[in-house]
């Protein structure tokens, strides 16, 4: 949702753009509280639900600090993503990260 900051000298708007995470933070500890269902789908669990601020935000962090301008940054970018889910448990959407299942190989973040 914009937000008009304030007015340059020449009479411009200056916006900021601000976004309500609070009902993403809400349905994420619902379904924290939920027992995971053993067949939750053929792709995988989903471990987080990231608002699209928060995930620009942290993409711009991972550019400054890492950067994509070698090979390999894929696995650093997943190692960085993980951290910073450990880091912020209100968007996760799975009461801990790591649960003994059958295929531990997929893992996705909406």
């Amino acid at each position: 949702m914009p937000l008009i900051e304030a007015m340059d000298e020449k009479g411009r708007y200056l916006w900021r753009w601000k976004e309500y995470i609070g009902d993403v933070v809400e349905a994420n500890r619902q379904a924290q509280k939920e027992p995971q269902k053993i067949g939750e789908g053929a792709l995988g669990r989903k471990i987080a639900s990231i608002p699209t601020s928060v995930y620009g935000a942290w993409q711009q962090e991972f550019n400054t600090k890492i950067g994509k301008t070698h090979n390999g940054w894929t696995t650093e970018w997943k190692a960085f993503l993980r951290k910073k889910i450990d880091a912020h448990p209100e968007f996760r959407t799975v009461d801990k990260m790591l649960h003994i299942t059958p295929n531990q190989g997929s893992i996705f973040v909406k």
